[in-house]
């Protein structure tokens, strides 16, 4: 065998294993959610501060890989969808995802409601143990802060397109974007952003971030769900749920994992507590 195919061969092998050319390709700017950035190599870092890693086992072979919020000391939220028969879930924070030593999930709960859609695609994680000090809580937006036309900044650990499907590639780099808020539904309490721009969430990003920026500071006003049209998520779009109006429920779910978070206001979404366990 050549030299060459040495070569060949080893960065084969390597590619397996995330390194190679491709992990310097992991490294540059030109990959990122979809039309987006490494927050570690933009001047706008702030996404890095309340944004994890979700990696949700349902056994040793299967794996759900996801995105969280924190919005407490020892509470995330993310998509319900993430969290279907989770048995096990690591979380994970950084640029490149780095699993956090020394803590352990207390808690899994789904919206009631959800069914395998869009609608009520909420869910909890708690967890005991301590983050860094460099992770910190974001606070919910008020629910009547968000209309069409606003820009929302996304967030999450997923692929840049659909090149990746399987996520084994990219999985694991934080990216951000802004995007531009296109139609709002108050009935399903879900939004969609501008379509066909090419900037938006892919696979792994669900569970990811929107946030408004109010005065300089974040405030959390989505979750990534999904899709909003049958186009590959390289042309930028999705649906994302309007996290501010589900306090209520998400303060009861706290409440019932006897993690409670005061933060949290009261409201109508509040009569579907209790949770379903993932």
């Amino acid at each position: 065998m050549t030299t060459s195919r040495h070569t060949s061969t080893l960065c084969l092998v390597l590619l397996l294993l995330g390194g190679c050319r491709a992990y310097k390709k992991q490294e540059t700017s030109e990959v990122r959610i979809v039309g987006g950035e490494f927050p570690h190599m933009n001047p706008d870092q702030r996404t890095m501060a309340h944004t994890v890693s979700l990696i949700a086992r349902a056994t040793p072979n299967s794996a759900m890989r996801c995105t969280g919020v924190v919005i407490g000391p020892h509470q995330v939220v993310t998509a319900a969808h993430c969290l279907v028969n989770a048995k096990q879930l690591d979380i994970g924070i950084g640029p490149r995802y780095w699993r956090l030593p020394g803590i352990q999930t207390t808690n899994i709960m789904r919206h009631p409601r959800w069914t395998k859609g869009y609608h009520y695609d909420v869910g909890i994680v708690t967890f005991s143990g301590d983050l860094p000090d460099k992770v910190k809580p974001v606070p919910i937006a008020d629910k009547n802060n968000l209309k069409s036309g606003d820009t929302v900044l996304i967030a999450g650990y997923g692929s840049s397109g659909e090149v990746h499907p399987d996520l084994r590639g990219e999985f694991g780099f934080l990216r951000q974007v802004w995007v531009e808020v296109d139609l709002m539904e108050p009935e399903t309490t879900t939004f969609t952003i501008k379509p066909y721009a090419r900037k938006g969430g892919c696979h792994g990003d669900s569970g990811g971030p929107a946030f408004l920026d109010r005065g300089g500071k974040l405030e959390l006003i989505g979750l990534i769900s999904g899709p909003s049209t049958d186009a590959p998520c390289d042309e930028g779009h999705g649906t994302l749920t309007q996290i501010a109006k589900y306090q209520g429920w998400l303060k009861c779910a706290f409440q019932l994992a006897q993690n409670p978070l005061d933060t949290l206001a009261d409201d109508e979404s509040s009569v579907d507590c209790p949770a379903s366990k993932g």
